[in-house]
């Protein structure tokens, strides 16, 4: 629990400053609240998707009741892998977009 802690921790917060770093100011209470919902959505839907993982590899599984947890917990670790793994492909892949240069008034 205490590292699960620690690192969510230092993730969140280094998510939070990098996504929220190139947002103008009059559209940061919007970024923010999209940031905060989509990280309630997605904890909820990824622990959703892995119980149901959990819970269909339990099912099919045959044998002592060790064995079944144990098939079931890879089953669902497997997934968490390759959710991981596609987070980061996608982190590394997606293009960076500069905000558009504000435009000068002209002198009055």
């Amino acid at each position: 629990m205490m590292i699960a802690g620690l690192g969510m921790g230092i993730l969140l917060v280094g998510a939070t400053t990098v996504l929220s770093s190139g947002i103008r100011a009059e559209d940061a209470g919007a970024a923010s609240g999209l940031l905060n919902v989509m990280q309630q959505i997605g904890g909820a839907l990824g622990l959703a998707i892995l119980v149901t993982v959990f819970g269909a590899a339990t099912r099919a599984s045959r044998g002592p009741a060790h064995q079944v947890l144990t098939e079931g917990i890879t089953a669902a670790f497997t997934v968490a892998a390759v959710f991981t793994a596609a987070a980061i492909l996608l982190a590394l892949t997606m293009k960076t977009r500069s905000a558009p240069a504000a435009a000068e008034e002209p002198t009055r």
